[in-house]
Formats: C-alpha cells, sequence, structure tokens
C-alpha cells in the first residue's frame, strides 16, 4: 500500500534542531548535522540550508510563488553549490594568441581579482548586467552569522614554458616567453585580492594558486622552478610598496 504523503509541511528550528512539521507529526533529519542554517525568523524561514559532503545545499520556501504555493512544504526552488573551482586559461585555448588577445585576458584576470568584473547579457527581448555574487550569509544553527563564499575558487593557467608571445618584445626586438609573461601579470593582477583591495571582502583566507603546463623535462623543472623564486622576491617586493 503506497504511503500518504503530508497534506501540510512547515519546518523550524528549536536548540539547533531542524524540525519538520507535517499533518501526520514532528519529524526530524536523520543525520542533523547536515543542518548548517537558515534565513528569515526561526518559526518561518525563508531559506534553509543543507550541507553534505562538504557542499552546500539552499531550500527557498515562498508560499505565494507560482511553485511554492503548490507544494505542502512551500519549497519554491533549491540551489546546490557546484563548481567548486573554476579555471581562467591564458593559453590560445581561449583564442589568446596575439598581444592583443593576452590583453584581453589580462583585463578579464583583473577584473575578477578586484571584482568588478561584468557584462551585459542578452537573453531574448530582456537585457541584464551579470556581475559577481556577493558572499552568502546566513544564521548558523548554533545562532550566530555563517558566511560562505558566493564565488569558486578561481585558478588561473599559464601558458607553458616554451611559446613566446608578441604582447612584450625584449631590448632586442625579440617575443619573450609567453609562460612567464603570464605568470608575472597574473601574479601582479592577483595582489588586488592578496590584499584585500578588491571590490568584493570575503570571509575565506585569499590564497593565488597558479596552474602551469606539464613538465616533462628535467629543464623545464629546473626553469619552472628558477622563475618562481624569481617571481616570489619579485612580489614581495611589490608588497612592500
Amino acid at each position: 500500500m503506497a504511503k500518504t504523503m503530508p497534506t501540510s509541511l512547515a519546518l523550524a528550528f528549536n536548540k539547533g534542531t531542524l524540525i519538520i512539521a507535517t499533518s501526520a507529526g514532528d519529524t526530524t533529519l536523520s543525520d542533523n548535522n547536515q543542518f548548517a542554517g537558515y534565513q528569515g525568523d526561526e518559526n518561518n524561514p525563508s531559506l534553509v540550508l543543507l550541507v553534505q559532503n562538504g557542499r552546500y545545499i539552499e531550500l527557498h520556501i515562498n508560499r505565494d510563488h507560482p511553485i511554492g504555493k503548490n507544494s505542502a512544504s512551500g519549497v519554491c526552488d533549491v540551489i546546490f553549490e557546484s563548481a567548486a573551482t573554476v579555471i581562467q586559461d591564458c593559453e590560445d585555448s581561449v583564442a589568446a594568441v596575439d598581444g592583443e588577445d593576452k590583453t584581453l585576458v589580462y583585463r578579464n584576470w583583473l577584473g575578477l581579482m578586484k571584482g568588478d568584473l561584468s557584462t551585459e547579457v542578452k537573453k531574448g527581448d530582456k537585457c541584464f548586467t551579470r556581475t559577481l555574487n556577493e558572499d552568502r550569509e546566513y544564521i548558523g544553527k548554533d545562532g550566530s552569522l555563517l558566511s560562505l563564499p558566493g564565488r569558486a575558487l578561481i585558478l588561473v593557467r599559464n601558458v607553458g614554458h616554451l611559446m613566446t608571445t608578441p604582447a612584450v618584445l625584449d631590448a632586442n626586438g625579440d617575443q619573450v616567453f609567453e609562460g612567464q609573461l603570464d605568470a608575472l601579470i597574473t601574479s601582479m593582477i592577483a595582489m588586488h585580492d592578496l590584499q584585500g583591495n578588491g571590490q568584493i571582502k570575503t570571509a575565506a583566507k585569499v590564497r593565488f594558486i597558479s596552474l602551469s603546463q606539464k613538465c616533462m623535462a628535467q629543464k623545464k623543472w629546473l626553469l619552472l622552478l628558477n622563475y618562481s623564486v624569481r617571481l616570489k622576491m619579485h612580489l614581495a617586493l611589490i608588497a612592500t610598496l
């Protein structure tokens, strides 16, 4: 015999425990550790935050919403934390070939690090501006403020060691190594975020993670190590200015 679904359902909190009130009686999560927090009133929340395997899930509740009004729980939307990391690429896979292309790549990276990157998007007859998300804030189950990053962890991938670029020429008029240029420029730009000068302030600890192309030969490893040391010294000098 099929089980009868509850005709009504409400969510509330009691001493850090998520209470699920149904027409069949009150119940709780089988593991209350999966309850992380909420937004709104504790007896009538507009959002319930759950966590599983370190990833967060938002249950949005609005009984006046076209979807929520037809739901026993009033849930109108479910938002899953998806991409934990994303990569900005600096190589030809994103058509970054000449100096003009590299400038556009660096400009986008600058916008990400300063938090002011935006773009106009058109869908059908609607236009809107897409910007970076602010951090998301909730009331934790212990009653304290809970802040989670609103953006994924951003990695930047530099070009391999043997490629050169016409974006910058040395004293002899020769093209410089593109991977070294990427490492220098993206690291300097990242200082905006590392020093807290960006438009978006994050509660998370800020680290700079730069990816380099795979090194199969020992000479490439030595080249990368030598340049990494020099780059670190250069950035340390900038940080004192």
